[in-house]
């Protein structure tokens, strides 16, 4: 149980890592700077409405 509180604090830091992580990508994708993985590919064309 103490591993299961510690991990439940842990979210809001894990949760703004993982939106700046998905910033960078965003932006590596959007200026065309390096090409982007497979899964990384797979995953924005997921969130697409269309």
């Amino acid at each position: 149980q103490h591993y299961f509180s510690w991990l439940l604090r842990k979210l809001p830091e894990l949760r703004s890592l993982s939106v700046q992580g998905l910033q960078r990508i965003f932006y590596l994708k959007l200026e065309d700077l390096v090409p982007a993985p497979a899964v990384i590919e797979n995953m924005f064309v997921s969130t697409l409405p269309f």
